[in-house]
């Protein structure tokens, strides 16, 4: 966190993120004219350790310890005069340094679970295990809709109903999808750690109700960028198990399958309680032009799947 004489500069939190320092390092730059003083200027920065400087505190989960490096924050101030001369303060030797009441920031110090479900909540599609392609998945939906996205993992057919399937996925979903919400610790994390180390995970079964579907994915080779969507639903059938879940069940479920198998989408899906389908569909295959399978199109439009698209 940058301020100057006591305010905060800019709304960004967080920033700039960690990178391997002996590659690359990250900067942000503010416009701070309206924040200066005549005459003595005073500017402070709060490091976080980030990913490098990982202590292991009594009484604290963290996922593992070490230091690579100590924060070492610099900070550079360009001011431009009217009459087109610069000067630049640099942060040296000199700067005056203090101890800090924070107890802990390290990226590791906490199960990022329930941070990531409150990120989501808010709207930043937010996951564990997410790549680009994952990302615009989930805010397809999200920008169509306006409620939050969530990635999930297709699982096995649920209950010996072929239209029924399992979504499961870490324990970071966002709280609307969670009538029974609760802290608590993780199981899967716990095999290793022990699981008195692991709080921060959530743990709810998904309400019942309606909800849109769809996946990214890019086909390299052929330099294309395919999509799905649909819409399911989530049933009443119980679900047994840790963390976050649900029963969903979407008709025709097998042949969905076969296309998301044939064309080499990967097994993460995003879901969202909104009526976005037809939103989704047409954007993505009109603007960018993608290639998209709607499931269950509407009876006017052809059966087949657009060119390249692998039906089956």
């Amino acid at each position: 966190m940058l301020r100057l004489n006591g305010a905060k500069v800019g709304q960004r939190e967080l920033t700039p993120a960690w990178t391997g320092d002996r590659k690359s390092i990250l900067y942000d730059i503010y416009g701070v004219t309206s924040m200066l003083n005549r005459g003595a200027n005073t500017m402070g920065v709060l490091p976080g350790n980030g990913m490098f400087n990982l202590v292991r505190s009594k009484g604290r989960y963290s996922k593992f310890s070490g230091s690579f490096v100590s924060p070492r924050p610099a900070a550079e101030l360009d001011r431009h005069f009217h009459d087109g001369t610069r000067r630049t303060i640099l942060t040296g030797p000199q700067r005056q340094t203090a101890s800090r009441p924070i107890l802990d920031s390290s990226t590791c110090g906490v199960n990022v679970c329930t941070v990531l479900s409150a990120m989501s909540e808010r709207l930043p599609p937010s996951a564990h295990e997410v790549e680009a392609a994952g990302e615009v998945g989930m805010h397809a939906p999200q920008s169509a809709g306006g409620r939050p996205s969530r990635l999930v993992d297709w699982k096995n057919n649920h209950g010996g109903d072929p239209d029924k399937s399992v979504f499961f996925h870490r324990g970071d979903w966002a709280k609307e999808f969670l009538p029974d919400i609760r802290i608590t610790t993780s199981p899967i994390l716990g095999a290793t750690l022990g699981e008195e180390n692991t709080f921060g995970t959530l743990d709810s079964p998904t309400d019942t109700g309606t909800m849109t579907f769809g996946g990214v994915s890019t086909n390299d080779r052929a330099g294309k960028i395919l999509a799905y969507v649909g819409e399911g639903e989530f049933p009443t059938d119980p679900l047994e198990t840790f963390g976050l879940r649900a029963v969903v069940k979407v008709p025709d479920l097998p042949r969905l399958m076969h296309i998301i198998c044939l064309n080499g989408f990967e097994h993460h899906a995003a879901m969202n309680r909104s009526h976005c389908v037809a939103s989704v569909a047409e954007a993505l295959s009109r603007y960018p032009g993608w290639e998209i399978y709607r499931r269950h199109r509407p009876a006017e439009l052809p059966p087949t799947g657009p060119a390249g698209m692998v039906l089956g």
